[in-house]
């Protein structure tokens, strides 16, 4: 472990330490596991999510990229969990009992709460994984040592407060983690889109609110990467979170990007009056198609976008797989 990897696990100590001092009944302990022991707990069902964590949807490859992880040893972040008959005694006496004692009953002993992403690709991986690159690596990654921060004596509130107010209250998106970028390029996204109360009106909202302006925000920085890798301004479409820190990072020239956000008056007068076209829902969507059509210098008319857009419908998935899709349509558009 190097000097900074110790460090930021001491100031992570220190800010519970901290908490511990304002709440005689908080407690934790850090301790080192095995994957194979993480993965034993999983398959004797010890584990459990409480209903203040988001739902989960994991990535492409996320199993591979968790192998990747532990071989490398890059694994230093706690995994961190609640030790539910803690909080179920620290819970005695009042209505949380209950909400406690039906986990226990069920057999599970720990909550997942800042790991739900490393504990599902851990789940993901199978026998399968170790062929190939990973050929003879499976003692070695369930013999790979973890950091685990066990919470005790939480109460539900307490969970809630530390790993539920912004799962509970909006989805996690790139939007949270690239929101507060200050560079020449995002600083223009935001004053273009994100201060134009005619693209708040289409989410049907009176009043301008961060939440919603986080929204918009990640659609059109979305839209205008998807664009820009259509048109040739940067190599990947992926919306990633990764992918999206980097590409903000990169402080990209503003002038390159004039010709995808100036097609956003285009855009707002053709679906104001009716923000949903046929079953696809996604405002953003269209931007999109209509910028691809824009580009191809196909029929703008309102019988040939509809014609375009009855053949797909919100499935739900993945922003990047549905921009995919039309993509494609549209290029085979004769």
């Amino acid at each position: 472990m190097t000097p900074n990897q110790y460090h930021e696990l001491q100031r992570q100590a220190d800010v519970i330490d901290a908490h511990k001092k304002n709440s005689m009944k908080f407690d934790f302990e850090l301790e080192v596991w095995t994957i194979s022991k993480l993965l034993n707990k999983l398959e004797e069902g010890k584990f459990v999510k409480l209903p203040h964590q988001r739902p989960l949807t994991l990535k492409k490859n996320s199993a591979k990229r968790f192998i990747e992880s532990a071989l490398n040893k890059d694994l230093l972040v706690p995994f961190t969990f609640a030790d539910i008959q803690s909080s179920f005694s620290c819970s005695i006496g009042h209505e949380d009992m209950t909400f406690f004692r039906k986990y226990l009953n069920k057999g599970f002993e720990l909550s997942i709460e800042d790991c739900q992403h490393r504990m599902a690709s851990l789940e993901s991986v199978t026998d399968d994984d170790f062929v190939d690159e990973f050929e003879g690596k499976k003692e070695e990654f369930l013999n790979t040592k973890v950091i685990v921060l066990i919470l005790k004596h939480a109460t539900k509130d307490e969970l809630i407060r530390k790993f539920g107010r912004v799962n509970s209250g909006k989805t996690v998106t790139n939007d949270n983690l690239i929101w507060g970028e200050n560079n020449s390029f995002n600083d223009y996204i935001k004053e273009r889109f994100i201060n134009d109360d005619r693209l708040l009106r289409l989410y049907k909202t009176k009043k301008k609110s961060e939440s919603i302006e986080r929204i918009l925000y990640g659609n059109v920085l979305k839209i205008i990467k998807v664009c820009s890798s259509h048109d040739g301004i940067v190599n990947s479409s992926s919306t990633g979170a990764d992918q999206m820190m980097s590409f903000v990072k990169d402080n990209m020239d503003i002038t390159q990007f004039q010709n995808i956000v100036g097609l956003f008056d285009m855009w707002y007068e053709y679906i104001k009056d009716n923000p949903t076209k046929d079953s696809f829902t996604t405002q953003s969507n269209l931007f999109f198609i209509l910028h691809i059509l824009n580009k191809k210098e196909l029929d703008m008319s309102e019988d040939n976008v509809n014609n375009i857009l009855v053949r797909f419908t919100d499935s739900r998935s993945r922003s990047e797989s549905r921009y995919i899709e039309i993509l494609n349509t549209i290029e085979n558009e004769e």
